[in-house]
């Protein structure tokens, strides 16, 4: 049974600022749908790792997707842009 914030976290969403429509999925997309990626990374403490903008912003490590680059290149290499940060898995 799905709590009150999973039923609302899978429904369609606009995000305006982002200009697009929005669904959640549990499972993972098709690679050749995936454009962007940003990822919830946690460290071996368990806690998990966020970037700070020049303006002071957080946000999650990610971007844009390389032509032809293999999804997990693209979690690895922006978590290590992003972040200095290595993907274990």
């Amino acid at each position: 049974m799905q709590t009150l914030w999973q039923t609302r976290l899978m429904r369609p969403a606009y995000v305006a600022y982002a200009g697009c429509d929005i669904q959640y999925h549990r499972a993972p997309p098709p690679p050749d749908l995936v454009s962007r990626l940003h990822l919830v990374a946690r460290t071996d403490e368990g806690l998990v790792v966020v970037c700070r903008s020049v303006e002071g912003w957080r946000f999650l490590p990610g971007g844009t997707r390389e032509p032809d680059e293999p999804v997990p290149h693209l979690a690895a290499r922006e978590l290590t842009e992003e972040a200095g940060a290595e993907l274990r898995s």
